[in-house]
């Protein structure tokens, strides 16, 4: 049952590029290259794949980038998702804030 409302760190990361793949957009993904495990609640990595998937989708979109910053160490993170044309210009910005348990 519990597996049902975390979803793991690789399984995250699967997800997040997916969402950019299937409109075939590069997502580039920073801020948890220092951690090896992480669960995250399964309602928020829905909220940012569909967040991903929609800028993706967006006209002009060429990139999307997925920058996850810590607010209060290993618990609180907060997520900005962003998305760029193909010369780098940004064009939209999302800022979520997530609850995740992480081991570094």
């Amino acid at each position: 049952m519990v597996r049902l409302l975390h979803t793991s760190l690789p399984e995250f990361k699967s997800k997040i590029h997916q969402a950019g793949q299937k409109n075939d957009k590069t997502v580039l993904l920073r801020g948890l290259e220092n951690l090896r495990s992480a669960k995250m609640q399964s309602l928020r990595t829905g909220r940012i794949e569909n967040t991903v998937d929609d800028l993706a989708q967006e006209p002009g979109t060429d990139l999307v980038e997925v920058v996850v910053m810590p607010r209060v160490p290993e618990t609180m993170h907060t997520v900005v998702i962003k998305s760029y044309d193909k010369d780098g210009k940004p064009l939209k910005a999302v800022l979520e804030v997530r609850n995740w348990r992480a081991s570094r």
